[in-house]
């Protein structure tokens, strides 16, 4: 198995003190796997994640305030999707477990050995995420589309066409240009990294946005702004920190060209 470039950042979350060490202990071993957060519940874990956005998280199923599953549930629908392993005492969680599409399911007492084994699956799913999206991007390249596989079928949608895509949990609506829409049954994290990132700005958490296509930002609710585009009626929303990103991407392609002007 080819190995993926680059450290994997974790979360450990787990409300036993000492499970957290073990599991920190057996890490040590491994140079590539850095802990950048530790959580002693789910609401923490849930916090942590939407702060560091890891690459993988190591989730204790019962943990007070919020459980692990409970918690997972909740990061996927803020469309993040790291790598998941849960531990738990209990096997009754397993099937629950899978559903959400972890990446293992560890039973405690567990060893050494055993988290070793998991990290190798981690390895294995990160390695499987890097190739499908370097095998997308290529794709997209060659031929500025967007291609998702469907129920129906192979869908291939022009990247200029699409004017923004919003999420509701598991699912994507795509708004093209003409008034067309597909619904995708897909995370919005999944159709972002399809996408050319020097076209498309993720506004919130629930919105991708064509920047090409957008002919207004105004403001909306407190806190957020309604963004308007060219082709549709239709609005998305976008935060206040992100905002102010695009006003500094715009001020750096501005800066860039007045240099470049200079120059020749």
């Amino acid at each position: 198995m080819s190995s993926i470039s680059g450290n994997i950042n974790l979360i450990i979350a787990e409300d036993d003190f000492y499970c957290r060490e073990l599991v920190k202990a057996t890490l040590q071993l491994y140079p590539d796997f850095v802990v950048i957060g530790e959580a002693a519940n789910g609401k923490e874990l849930v916090e942590l994640t939407e702060r560091l956005t890891p690459d993988a998280v190591l989730v204790d199923v019962e943990m007070p305030e919020m459980n692990g599953i409970e918690a997972v549930k909740l990061i996927a629908e803020k469309n993040l999707f790291p790598v998941v392993v849960f531990i738990t005492g209990h096997a009754s969680f397993a099937a629950e477990a899978f559903e959400l599409s972890s990446c293992d399911y560890v039973l405690k007492p567990y060893t050494e050995q055993r988290i070793e084994a998991s990290i190798e699956k981690i390895r294995v799913e990160m390695f499987r995420r890097k190739r499908d999206a370097e095998k997308s991007q290529t794709f997209n390249r060659l031929f500025n589309k967007l291609n998702l596989k469907t129920r129906a079928g192979l869908l291939f949608i022009e990247m200029t066409d699409i004017i923004f895509v919003e999420s509701d949990g598991r699912k994507s609506t795509i708004h093209c240009v003409n008034e067309k829409v597909y619904e995708i049954p897909r995370y919005l994290s999944d159709i972002e990294r399809r996408l050319d990132p020097r076209m498309f700005f993720r506004a919130h958490q629930s919105y991708l946005i064509n920047l090409k296509n957008v002919v207004k930002i105004a403001p909306w609710d407190a806190g957020t702004y309604e963004v308007y585009f060219n082709e549709t009626a239709k609005k998305a929303i976008i935060s206040r920190k992100k905002v102010k990103e695009i006003c500094e991407i715009m001020d750096f392609i501005n800066d860039a060209q007045i240099n470049d002007s200079d120059v020749s």
